[in-house]
């Protein structure tokens, strides 16, 4: 089992980009955080997985965990590495966050619209019984259990656009008489392949315990360890 988890820095697009973010520093905190200790978290900015991309590298000799970050607008050649990035990791564990949710998602034929408006802040998000939000308190409300997360994006899957992919978690966004039902979460048939809309990483008292879906995911690529 390879002792890796990649981070793809999709907020470094070029090597003028020397700097981590300080997002990504988070979730390299959250990473290391639930990660075995003999597990390192290698980062790689996004333009040198597209490089590596290019050269057709096996990447999952070397990673039992790829996980996509946030960052700004989504790009066409986003979706083309993404794609790489579910062939090459077929096998292996995969997670996208934020903007990485978005890639993933529409490399696997969902849709991504831009939100009315942007979404920025904590909300709930209703969802499934699924093992990724077991450790997540949640609230009952109506016939739905409910959690906390906190988000930024100005784009978004719709529910009714998911296509093949079984949706986890789901929100209302936009304004009375224009509100969506959009994907908060969801996992790729068939694979050990997953999307959150949210940022796990970011801890508040209104998104208690989300940061576990860090947890699962890592705790799934290495149980076999």
């Amino acid at each position: 089992m390879p002792k890796k988890i990649l981070l793809i820095d999709n907020y470094r697009r070029t090597p003028e980009q020397p700097k981590k973010s300080s997002q990504i520093e988070q979730l390299i905190r959250s990473l290391k955080k639930y990660a075995p200790s003999d597990v390192r978290v290698d980062v790689k900015p996004v333009y040198e997985v597209r490089n590596e991309m290019v050269l057709g590298a096996d990447i999952s000799k070397d990673y039992a965990l790829a996980v996509s970050s946030g960052s700004n607008t989504l790009r066409d050649y986003d979706t083309t590495i993404h794609r790489y990035l579910s062939k090459a990791m077929q096998n292996r564990h995969v997670l996208g966050i934020c903007h990485g949710h978005q890639a993933l998602a529409k490399a696997y034929g969902a849709e991504v619209v831009k939100s009315a408006k942007h979404n920025r802040g904590h909300r709930a998000t209703k969802v499934s019984g699924h093992g990724m939000f077991a450790e997540i308190p949640s609230e009952k409300k109506g016939r739905g259990n409910y959690i906390g997360v906190n988000a930024n994006h100005g784009y978004h899957i719709p529910v009714r656009s998911a296509g093949s992919l079984e949706v986890l978690a789901e929100s209302e966004v936009g304004e009375e008489g224009k509100v969506e039902k959009i994907v908060d979460a969801f996992k790729v048939p068939g694979r050990k392949h997953y999307g959150v809309q949210f940022h796990p990483e970011r801890e508040h008292k209104k998104s208690p315990g989300a940061d576990k879906v860090l947890k699962y995911v890592i705790d799934n690529a290495y149980k076999a360890a």
